[in-house]
Order: C-alpha cells, then structure tokens, then sequence
C-alpha cells in the first residue's frame, strides 16, 4: 500500500539481483492505471526514471514515487446511506519495474503490483508507513447518531465481515468479504444505515479480520446531528458525528468605484458595488465525546477533502488544542466549515 501524502521510497540495490552483477544504469518504470489490476495495465510506462551509476556503486538507491502517484488519485463522494458496500475513486493500481543495464545486456527486474491511495504517515513513523490492519481507521470506538450513517473504510482481502447489534445481540449482516482486482472495489466503504436498526439497541459491533470496531448509538432531542465524511489518512471515506450547535454565517466580498455619470438626486448611485459574491460557513460542535475523538478532529482537520450530505466543504479551523477528561473533564470540540463554492455561481 502506498500512501501518496508521504513519501514512498523504492529501494533499488545497484547489483542486478538476478546474478549480482553491478549495473551501469537502470531504469525505474511507474504504471499507474484504474479499473483492472491485471487486464488494463497501461501498454507504456507513466513515468520513466533514469540513474546512471558513475561511481560503480554497489549499495542501495532509492526513489520516491509517492509525488508521481498522487496527481493520478481522484477522490470522489460516496452517495446513498443504504447499508452495505460502497465502491471508490480512493485508489489506484501502481506496478513499478527496473530496467537493468550492464554492458549490453538489459533485464528487467524487481516488478510488484501495489495500490496507492492519497494517505500519509505521521512524522514519527518512518517512511514507507502502512495501515495495520484492512480496517482503514486508527479509531476503534465512536458514537453515531441513531438516525444517521455510518461510513467505515476497508481493503476487500477475502476476510469474514459481521456486524452484530446490542444489547438485542442481532446478526445483522455476515458475509465474506472478497478480495477484488478492480480499483473501485479493493479500498471500498461499508455504510451502515442506522435507521435500519430497531429501537432498544445500544451500540453496534462490526467484526472484520478479527478486529473489533464499535459504534455507541446516541439520540439527541434538540438539535439536528451531522455526518460528516472526510478522507482519513489511509486515504480513504469515514465519518464523524457532530451532534450539538451549529451556527451559519455569510461573509461577502466585492469591490466599489466612484462614478460621476448622475446625482443620488435621481436614484444613481454614486459607489458602485461590482463583483460582488459571499461564501457561507458555518460552526458545528461535536458534543461530549470519548478521548478517542481527539484522532478523529485531527485527521479531520489535516484532510483535505470534506463532505457534509454529498456538498463539498472546506474546514477552515486550522488549530485545535486537544483535550482530555483528565485536564478538560468533557471533550467536545468545535470546527469550523465552508461550503466549497461562492453563493453566486461564477464557473
């Protein structure tokens, strides 16, 4: 898995691996494609790099190819709370090779099939960072609004997905996740529609690879919750519930000109407003939330891409001071958003 935000080294050993013998030069070729991992590999290379090794090195090269692969990454909205799995735009299949030259003798060498997705790794994690598990999220607990959704990303890896609700302890959906060689399905979503659930239910346990991910079912009688999915940093679609206040406002811009074509006498005006447009925001609060939120807001704000019911958002709180139940006593947060569009169409 190669995750874009960060860098993603090649490791290419100067002495051709087939017989040990020190290369000239070689040539590090990138395919990137979607659709089919295996029947629609592009013909020609995407990129093509080139080192010569002047010095006769013996040791080990190494290239970053997570700047390539990013551009070729289209992250797109995942539409419909129907419960069950959703396909993406979160990834695409990346085959990288190395031509060796010696002499006049050309091999080719060191070819693997990955995936990449626009994820990244965390400062202190090294380079070359993977999600642990093909549950894509850091976050194995959250709380979720009993008449909202619920978007959990995965990679389809031939593994057994339950989903159990209690304390009514109901099977409400087993089956066997299968491995896909589509790039729309390999990182896929599996949303889950909380209203399909009955009345009574507490929490809702998903069970995929042998790892455990819970969501706590929360009613809230006074304001209206919102779901908002953003792409977390395995690159992939999940969600957050902010589930108290929420405040919109409207700033407007423009620019004004003097004109002396009549008198405000006759109803001219004497400045004149032109380009004007405004962009809403709005603040929305999480309410009191567990610990575990704190990686949610974080990889929330440091996304870049955001989603409130299918509208695109920008997040425009830029720091955040973490809080705990040990300093704080209750966690809740307020971020601030904005629609991703002027209030007058101007594309």
């Amino acid at each position: 898995m190669i995750l874009t935000r960060s860098p993603y080294y090649k490791s290419v050993p100067w002495n051709r691996p087939s017989d040990g013998a020190t290369a000239d030069s070689y040539k590090l070729e990138l395919f990137i494609w979607t659709g089919n991992k295996t029947t629609d590999v592009p013909l020609s290379a995407t990129y093509s790099i080139v080192k010569e090794n002047i010095e006769a090195s013996t040791g080990t090269d190494k290239v970053d190819v997570a700047r390539l692969v990013n551009d070729y990454i289209q992250n797109t909205v995942i539409t419909g709370s129907l419960t069950g799995l959703k396909t993406t735009n979160s990834c695409v299949w990346v085959k990288h090779q190395i031509k060796y030259t010696v002499g006049a003798n050309i091999t080719n060498e060191l070819v693997v099939t990955d995936f990449a997705t626009q994820g990244y790794g965390y400062g202190y994690e090294g380079e070359n960072h993977q999600a642990p598990n093909n549950m894509l999220t850091d976050v194995l607990e959250v709380e979720v609004y009993e008449d909202g959704y619920l978007m959990l990303p995965i990679v389809r890896s031939n593994n057994l997905l339950r989903v159990t609700s209690f304390p009514k302890n109901i099977f409400f959906q087993e089956a066997t996740i299968t491995a896909s060689t589509e790039s729309t399905q390999n990182v896929s979503v599996f949303n889950i529609d909380l209203t399909e659930y009955g009345t009574g239910d507490e929490y809702i346990n998903i069970n995929y690879n042998g790892v455990d991910f819970t969501a706590y079912i929360r009613d809230e009688c006074l304001h209206t919750p919102i779901d908002v999915q953003f792409i977390n940093r395995y690159g992939a679609s999940q969600t957050i519930t902010f589930f108290k206040e929420r405040r919109d406002s409207m700033s407007v811009k423009g620019s004004t000109y003097e004109s002396s074509s009549a008198q405000p006498s006759t109803g001219k005006h004497q400045f004149v407003d032109y380009n004007v447009n405004g962009k809403t925001s709005f603040e929305a609060n999480t309410g009191y939330l567990s610990e575990d939120a704190n990686e949610l807001i974080k990889q929330l704000i440091l996304s870049e891409e955001v989603w409130i019911g299918g509208i695109p958002v920008n997040t425009k709180t830029k720091n955040v001071e973490y809080k705990t139940q040990v300093n704080d006593r209750l966690v809740n947060y307020t971020v601030q958003f904005e629609y991703s569009y002027n209030e007058i169409n101007t594309i």
